[in-house]
């Protein structure tokens, strides 16, 4: 699928946008998209192309205006002048859509398991030691958590405790099917925190 975002945090615009996608509208290769004010794009691009129908940890580190992108914990993309536009209100973020809404072209044709957070630069071996793991979700750092077998219905909580839960849109539904990950938190039935 074209330009298939993961995660997408934006003004409902094409301006003052971050975007993780998946595909670069030719192959399966993860890229973090970041537009500035003015429409300009930056952007890093994995060295490595995914394949279809396999589960991948990807995270991406932002740390000044370097930007280093891992696939299941070895860095595969790195890009310096990266420059996150500050002072923007994004009230337009979505997981798995983009967030113009464009439904027929920026969405993921798969399956996301956890989506994580952090307001600390990670490095490789944090990165290495936590991909295979659920999290509590408190976690020094860690500033959202959305696991996705913690919620119900159209909801999927945030385990960080600051209230950040989302709601699905569109043709999404809940599966068994998700990678072998390690839990370190308890969960009641209906996926919240003991």
């Amino acid at each position: 699928a074209p330009y298939a975002e993961a995660l997408s945090f934006g003004t409902g615009s094409l301006t003052n946008n971050v975007f993780l996608s998946l595909s670069d509208n030719a192959a399966l290769r993860p890229y973090l998209d970041i537009v500035d004010e003015s429409g300009h794009s930056t952007s890093v691009s994995s060295d490595m192309l995914l394949d279809a129908d396999t589960w991948y940890h990807i995270a991406v580190v932002l740390e000044d205006t370097t930007a280093s992108l891992y696939i299941n914990g070895d860095l595969h993309g790195t890009q310096t002048g990266m420059n996150v536009p500050i002072g923007v209100i994004r009230t337009s973020n979505r997981l798995g859509l983009s967030d113009l809404g464009d439904s027929s072209h920026h969405t993921v044709p798969g399956k996301l398991s956890d989506v994580r957070i952090w307001d600390t630069a990670r490095v490789q071996s944090d990165i290495q030691n936590d991909m295979n793991r659920r999290l509590a979700g408190t976690e020094t750092g860690l500033f959202a958590y959305w696991p996705m077998n913690t919620g119900s219905g159209t909801m999927v909580y945030d385990l960080t405790r600051k209230g950040l839960n989302g709601s699905f849109a569109g043709d999404v539904s809940w599966s068994e099917d998700s990678p072998d990950l390690s839990t370190s938190a308890d969960f009641t039935d209906e996926g919240i925190l003991k």
